[in-house]
């Protein structure tokens, strides 16, 4: 509680309103065994083997961006709760932060966009005294069986990955939800012309954006799957909207990167967000 005081006059005593939060932390685990005759035969054993563990890299990305959105500890208490799981109802406590897109059961492609500001509200977890990110073990050859229980060498290399995600404030995140993909392409519902309606897609991100907290100092993100990547920009020519816009800028070695944002908040495709999700009601 707040007061105006006045010269010579106190004020009641107050205390602020938390609730207590318990977030999991999960951990992801994977095993490469390469036969060292197999690795030997390619004359750069060193560099035929960073090759294999690529795909395992990717895969361990992969897992953890979809844990991240569509993670659900009532069904694999082994993994975290993702973000679609926290708003997936529009009569919760945190429904205020879910915008319906108008997708209906007769909807072949319905999907979400997803707004995080990420900082002290919204963050990523590790257990206390684990390494950050992901980790990945050298194990040299080693006696190891196959599919039949007969021993042979191989390299073996360990990954794993201690990752959890803390919604200290459900605030920081805005979903978009129940977007009907083909509707931005065709020119109907959520992806018409038509500015003035107010159920067009772009002036729901812009209502979307506005329940940020302007208190928000971390950094925001928008993230979609390609296909609604492509409808928004369909769409925004469409309305002869100039909201979107493709920054260039090169990293470290010299590569040439491109992303769109919207309104200055960065657009990240991500492949994991599909398009068979449940509506949500």
């Amino acid at each position: 509680d707040i007061y105006w005081r006045q010269m010579g006059r106190g004020v009641p005593p107050s205390k602020s309103a938390v609730a207590n939060i318990t977030e999991t932390c999960a951990m992801m685990a994977a095993m490469s065994k390469l036969d060292v005759k197999t690795a030997e035969l390619n004359g750069n054993t060193a560099q035929y083997r960073t090759s294999e563990s690529k795909p395992f890299i990717e895969a361990m990305g992969q897992a953890f961006a979809r844990e991240l959105f569509y993670g659900d500890k009532k069904k694999a208490e082994e993994g975290f709760t993702g973000i679609a799981q926290r708003y997936s109802s529009l009569t919760a406590d945190n429904a205020k932060n879910i915008i319906d897109c108008g997708a209906t059961t007769k909807s072949k492609k319905v999907t979400s966009i997803y707004i995080v500001g990420w900082g002290d509200n919204v963050f990523g977890l590790y257990p206390k005294g684990s390494k950050v990110g992901l980790e990945t073990k050298d194990k040299g050859a080693i006696l190891t069986n196959d599919e039949f229980g007969n021993e042979y060498e191989a390299y073996v290399t360990m990954y794993s990955w201690q990752v959890g995600l803390m919604v200290r404030d459900w605030r920081y995140i805005v979903r978009l939800a129940n977007i009907d993909v083909d509707e931005l392409f065709n020119g109907t519902g959520m992806g018409s012309g038509d500015l003035k309606t107010g159920n067009n897609i772009l002036t729901m991100l812009d209502l979307a954006l506005t329940k940020i907290p302007k208190s928000n100092t971390g950094h925001l993100a928008m993230y979609m799957n390609s296909d609604v990547f492509a409808g928004l920009n369909v769409t925004a020519k469409r309305c002869n909207a100039d909201v979107i816009a493709i920054n260039t800028k090169s990293n470290e070695f010299g590569v040439q990167n491109a992303w769109g944002s919207y309104m200055g908040v960065p657009m990240r495709q991500c492949d994991q967000i599909v398009n068979t999700e449940a509506l949500v009601k």
